[in-house]
């Protein structure tokens, strides 16, 4: 499921539309958001973690806190890894869909100046990759099952400042699910629970495939630990 495209440093990306406005930032005061955004700054040196663009005192506001989060399409939870700080232009490609849809069309072409430069490529390298983002995207919206924006709760796995003031927010809203509260997914439940023969043409979207990985990776890992005492 890899691509030529695997060592660009700047990424291209796209919340999923059932996603969207839901994030825990909104979810929490905004004077802890303050404090959360102070200790990243000074966590990651005032510099893009991508381009390593690092602003003067006066342009702090450049450099934006971006929220690294994955999507559980089967049980709704939007999960918190990590807390990212990276300029605002690192920052359009995060959220292509927004960006294009309201940026100018010279802004649009300084964004893709930029993009080039950090990846160090060349304009038809940008096109095929965009491309081939949104045929991804296309072919995820296919086969993801309809979630209503209601539904959707968080979790916080990552180590990020405040982290207990954080959840603390998001119970008071009935919005927290403690992560290992999240179900199996069907994959792991067929494959190693049930002892069905694998299958990977059974994987719709590269997310299936990566988080299927990652609870085998867990299982073994906990089951070889008891084994051992």
């Amino acid at each position: 499921m890899e691509n030529d495209f695997d060592h660009f440093v700047l990424k291209i990306g796209a919340k999923p539309v059932v996603f969207h406005g839901k994030t825990v930032r909104v979810n929490v005061p905004q004077s802890l958001w303050t404090k959360i955004r102070k200790e990243v700054l000074a966590n990651q040196n005032y510099e893009c973690t991508i381009c390593h663009f690092k602003p003067e005192e006066t342009e702090l506001k450049r450099l934006h806190v971006h929220e690294i989060e994955r999507y559980d399409f089967e049980n709704g939870i939007c999960e918190l890894e990590a807390l990212n700080l990276i300029c605002e232009k690192c920052h359009a490609f995060h959220h292509m869909g927004r960006t294009t849809a309201t940026a100018t069309e010279e802004y649009m072409e300084e964004l893709i100046e930029h993009f080039l430069d950090v990846n160090d490529c060349e304009w038809l390298d940008y096109e095929s990759y965009k491309l081939s983002v949104i045929a991804e995207t296309s072919r995820d919206r296919k086969n993801r099952k309809d979630l209503s924006p209601d539904s959707i709760k968080f979790s916080v796995t990552g180590d990020i400042p405040y982290k207990k003031e954080v959840i603390a927010h998001l119970k008071k809203k009935d919005l927290y699910v403690e992560s290992n509260e999240k179900q199996m997914s069907e994959h792991f439940i067929n494959f190693v629970i049930k002892g069905e023969k694998f299958d990977f043409n059974a994987f719709k979207t590269q997310e299936e495939f990566t988080r299927y990985q990652e609870e085998l990776e867990a299982f073994l890992k906990e089951n070889n630990h008891e084994k051992k005492l």
